[in-house]
């Protein structure tokens, strides 16, 4: 039995790993970080989604001494364990696994990068990585319908929602191009703008890198939509919780216009007047259309915001969402995470 190891998980990749993994691997485990508490638990305890019927395993040694492949997926915890997870990557090299690395937080030695070249995959690509844009280079306008998948706070579950959307879509027989934030869209083919927006390029430059990718793209396939994951929030939350001030938002629209938009949205109590207010910011901003909204498990964890100024998250359960979300009809309103809603809003698209 063919058996990979996920390390350090979270859910964020859950669509993703089982995506990819379909045909690949027999086994999948899911590791974390030390956690006595978590051991053996549903992965659904991380974000309180319904049971998902995958445990969390926390000896992440014993689970590699029978596998065959390590992943490295990018998190918080690249960073904060680098050293370690270096540390791992070489004892399962030296074991005879294949890794795969979806992180550029982790740096294996050149020596171990040459003496392993064959066991080692790096899904770290991005657009940019191998691309000049010439000083001829004009904007070129894009053929395809344009859908962006936006986050009114930040960590609302954007990469997930493209990754369900995308899939859906594509079994529906439809060609996409999906870009997005995260490396792990590389497993599924997709294409990573994160260094790009990172750079230290002038906006002009990157605005125009993307476009130029876009449109090279459309010469060779037929598409027939683009999905676009925007990073950071729509709006500011006040002046700590900047969600980088919408500005990915901004500049993506600059480089391949939206012609709609799924706002992806922590819980809340919405009512009538937050979505008239979206709806006109939206078209009056981007002159696009707000397609559907998203509502998150996730609610913002006002007390450690104001302490560290940082965004931090609590989890309410998903009848709760339904609940609260169902008297909703002029615009579609749905939980992303959940496979029906996923069915629904992708029947909408194609149709429209």
């Amino acid at each position: 039995m063919k058996k990979i190891v996920v390390y350090p998980y979270e859910n964020r990749v859950f669509s993703t790993i089982e995506k990819w993994v379909t045909d690949k691997y027999d086994e999948v485990i899911y590791c974390i970080p030390q956690d006595k508490f978590l051991e053996g638990k549903d992965l659904s305890i991380l974000d309180n989604r319904e049971k998902i019927g995958k445990i969390l395993n926390t000896d992440i040694e014993k689970e590699l001494k029978d596998a065959c492949a390590l992943i490295i997926v990018d998190n918080v915890w690249c960073t904060k364990l680098a050293n370690n997870i270096t540390d791992i990557i070489e004892r399962a090299l030296y074991q005879g696994l294949k890794i795969y690395i979806c992180s550029k937080q982790i740096k294996l030695p050149q020596q171990i990068m040459e003496e392993y070249a064959n066991q080692i995959v790096l899904f770290d690509k991005n657009i940019g990585d191998k691309k000049k844009i010439s000083e001829e280079f004009y904007y070129k306008q894009i053929s395809a319908p344009v859908l962006f998948v936006t986050n009114m706070f930040e960590e609302s579950d954007s990469y997930e929602i493209t990754v369900n959307i995308t899939e859906n879509l594509k079994q529906k027989g439809l060609k996409i191009l999906t870009l997005t934030n995260a490396y792990e869209g590389n497993l599924l083919g997709y294409s990573c703008i994160k260094d790009t927006l990172d750079s230290s390029k002038d906006i002009e430059a990157k605005i125009s890198l993307i476009n130029a990718y876009i449109s090279e793209y459309e010469k060779k396939e037929k598409i027939d939509l683009i999905i676009v994951e925007i990073p950071g929030g729509i709006y500011p939350y006040n002046k700590y919780l900047r969600n980088d001030l919408g500005t990915y938002l901004y500049m993506l629209n600059r480089a391949v216009p939206a012609d709609y938009i799924i706002l992806c949205a922590m819980f809340d109590l919405y009512g009538d007047a937050f979505f008239e207010k979206i709806e006109k910011d939206i078209e009056e901003r981007f002159k696009s259309r707000l397609f559907a909204v998203h509502i998150s498990r996730k609610i913002l964890d006002v007390d450690l915001a104001v302490e560290s100024h940082k965004f931090g998250y609590l989890y309410v359960d998903k009848q709760r969402v339904k609940k609260e979300t169902d008297w909703k009809k002029e615009i579609p309103v749905f939980n992303g995470i959940d496979k029906h809603d996923i069915e629904f809003i992708c029947s909408k698209l194609k149709e429209d």
